[in-house]
């Protein structure tokens, strides 16, 4: 599969969190795997490594940084 080059909706990994657990002030892992989060996650634009609850999630599953996915959400 080839990367998306627009990101069709950029909800962070938080959103998913929250609406799948409610609002905490930390999750764990049971709680990232009932949203379907991964802890950790790739970039799919940079390569970078981060959270995945801060990470931005597009429609299809892809991961993005602030920095790519904003790039890529405006074009």
């Amino acid at each position: 599969m080839s990367k998306p080059t627009h990101p069709s909706g950029l909800p962070t990994g938080l959103h998913f969190l929250q609406a799948a657990t409610g609002y905490k002030s930390a999750y764990t892992w049971a709680d990232h795997e009932k949203a379907g989060v991964p802890m950790v996650v790739g970039c799919t634009g940079c390569q970078m490594t981060l959270a995945g609850a801060s990470a931005l999630i597009d429609s299809n599953g892809y991961c993005w940084c602030a920095d790519c996915g904003e790039m890529r959400s405006g074009s």
